[in-house]
Order: structure tokens, then C-alpha cells, then sequence
């Protein structure tokens, strides 16, 4: 959603520029405004995303995000899967695979 673009920020500065890499096949040096609403505004008919969420009080932190995104004829498909780089080795990514 929209409004999850401060959240998803503070989870992207929380992943090294390697773990980007790995995610994405190329150098990132920062996200756009744009790049970030696109990863919140999902088209449900080809895109499907997961978050792994931690509430503390009143406000959440992402920990992990998995998405898949199909071509326009839904025959492949990108699967991703990307945890906070603190995070790695805990079972996360897995967890966030099996949903």
C-alpha cells in the first residue's frame, strides 16, 4: 500500500548494498520515490507480494518482503525473495517462501 513506502525505505537501508545486488543483478545506489511506490502499489492480476512484519506499540517494521510478478500472459514468472541483511540465517526467507 502507499502509505508502506516509509516503512519499505527503512527496511531498504537496512540491506546491504550486496544483498540488493543479489536481489536485483545490478548496482543499486537508491530508490526513487517512483521505484518505491511501484513495490506499494501492486497490480493483484500479475503481482503478489508477503511481508514479514514486526509490530513494536504502534508501529511496524519490515523484516522480510517476497514477491512474485508474472509476465502479461501469465505463463513464467519472478520470484524474490529479500530479508533485512541482519536478519539472514534465522529462517525468514524460508518462512516467507513457504507462504
Amino acid at each position: 500500500m502507499p502509505e508502506d513506502e516509509p516503512q519499505l525505505q527503512q527496511f531498504i537501508s537496512r540491506v546491504t548494498k550486496e544483498d540488493l545486488y543479489y536481489r536485483y543483478f545490478s548496482e543499486i545506489n537508491e530508490f526513487t520515490h517512483e521505484d518505491l511506490a511501484n513495490m506499494t502499489q501492486i497490480d493483484y492480476d500479475r503481482e503478489m507480494a508477503f511481508v514479514a512484519v514486526r509490530r513494536i506499540d504502534q508501529t511496524e517494521e519490515i523484516l522480510g518482503v517476497t514477491r512474485a510478478i508474472s509476465d502479461p500472459d501469465n505463463i513464467d514468472a519472478e520470484f524474490a525473495v529479500l530479508v533485512r541483511s541482519d536478519l539472514k540465517g534465522l529462517g525468514l526467507g524460508r518462512r516467507l517462501m513457504e507462504s
